[in-house]
């Protein structure tokens, strides 16, 4: 079993989608900051796009 870590440039969850889609991740693990309210509402968060743009689990942890 390997585990891949990357740098990314572009937009956060566009930049991520592009890379599960590249190598078939099957899991994806990424951190949540754990927002909340108006502002989480209107800004959304990368986590929440990433889990809405890719077709493979994903792991959320909080810090």
């Amino acid at each position: 079993m390997s585990f891949d870590r990357a740098t990314l440039e572009g937009v956060p969850h566009e930049a991520i989608a592009d890379y599960v889609a590249e190598h078939d991740a099957d899991l994806v693990v990424m951190g949540a900051s754990g927002r909340s309210g108006l502002k989480e509402h209107l800004l959304g968060s990368t986590a929440d796009r990433v889990v809405r743009s890719v077709d493979t689990s994903v792991l959320l942890a909080r810090p």
